[in-house]
């Protein structure tokens, strides 16, 4: 049963989410893409924010919008949730707080990328100082594994973009398989690094050694990292 929103009373503007997407698995990031905006400041011309595109909704008739030709409808289900219905989809309003956590978790694990490339690059040019000047570090394995931790953040955004292409393609399953499994193995590992870094810096202070300082943001990537796996959900089929 649909029951009828006032758009003088109820609040029409928030995030909404296509019924017909993949919320569970691998393709959980995709619905993403399948989301609209709707500012509700004007009540009478509501804004629609597509992906890439930004829309005036005109009210010709209570709860009816025309979008350049094409119209959509907005109700309320049994639950009590705004839906917009169109001719083609329906949408479902998803909740502040989702949208929020899932926006979160892209911003976090954008900055811990964008770290790890900088250290990549800062970490290559430490490298081939010492190697020039032939200093020997006395934390060659930390440093050794602190360089393969960030290379695996690295690998990870080449997985994953090379998964989202496939997608876009509608590539088979089959060929989608493998950068899922290697999801699974990268979420795993990359807490590895986090788990040393707490062994060996148990003991130390940041104000005695700033180097240390590194290790601990590098540890942070990588559990940010392998929870944007978990949370995506990038290393399940189905």
């Amino acid at each position: 049963p649909m029951v009828e929103i006032d758009t003088r009373e109820d609040n029409l503007g928030g995030t909404y989410q296509q019924t017909r997407t993949v919320i569970k698995g691998y393709g959980k990031l995709y619905s993403m893409l399948s989301r609209v905006s709707i500012n509700d400041k004007n009540i009478d011309q509501l804004k629609i924010s597509w992906p890439r595109n930004t829309y005036s909704a005109v009210e010709f008739q209570p709860l009816l919008y025309n979008v350049e030709g094409s119209l959509f409808h907005i109700y309320k289900d049994k639950d009590n949730s705004g839906v917009m219905s169109t001719a083609y989809a329906d949408f479902y309003k998803l909740k502040a707080s989702q949208v929020m956590i899932d926006y979160t978790m892209i911003i976090l694990a954008f900055i811990a990328a964008l770290y790890s490339i900088i250290m990549i690059i800062l970490e290559l040019i430490n490298y081939f100082r010492a190697r020039k000047k032939h200093n020997k570090s006395s934390k060659i394995f930390l440093n050794n594994f602190h360089r393969f931790t960030l290379l695996q953040i690295l690998f990870v955004l080449i997985n994953i973009t090379i998964m989202v292409i496939k997608l876009l393609n509608f590539t088979m399953l089959e060929n989608i398989v493998p950068h899922v499994y290697l999801s699974f193995i990268l979420m795993i590992t990359l807490l590895a690094y986090p788990l040393y870094s707490i062994f060996y810096l148990r003991k130390k202070s940041l104000f005695q050694d700033r180097l240390e300082a590194k290790y601990i943001l590098t540890s942070i990537a990588s559990i940010i990292i392998s929870l944007n796996l978990f949370y995506w959900q990038l290393y399940l089929l189905k």
